[in-house]
């Protein structure tokens, strides 16, 4: 996929996530947002010039790229979080509401700010 491809994509995801949280399907929403996350990161990676083709969850290449180029300390806490707490709530639903409002908006932030980083901002 391009830049633009993944970063479409975040941004669908995260649209998709706002309708299921409205529908009351909390454990899709999160997982969407995680997606986004992980596409986000897609986006930074081509834009960086380090194309991570790794899943996530071997997030020691993730880290690697961000500490390479001086990301890590902004991104290391929002990502451990996003992967714990929302990937994890797709397969548990143990997240409580208001720990599942916080995580949520917490995890949309964190795409926010690596599109960002991707390129200019998204027009629709």
């Amino acid at each position: 996929m391009t830049v633009d491809e993944h970063v479409d994509q975040a941004h669908s995801f995260i649209s998709d996530s706002l309708a299921l949280q409205q529908q009351g399907s909390g454990m899709l929403a999160a997982e969407a947002v995680w997606g986004a996350v992980v596409q986000a990161i897609a986006a930074v990676s081509h834009t960086l010039g380090t194309d991570v083709r790794r899943h996530p969850r071997q997030s020691n290449a993730i880290e690697q790229l961000f500490r390479r180029h001086n990301l890590a300390a902004a991104f290391e806490i929002d990502f451990t979080n996003a992967r714990n707490r929302l990937h994890n709530h797709f397969y548990t639903g143990q997240l409580s509401d208001e720990e599942f409002e916080g995580a949520i908006e917490d995890g949309r932030s964190l795409v926010h700010w690596l599109l960002s980083l991707a390129g200019p901002p998204y027009v629709p």
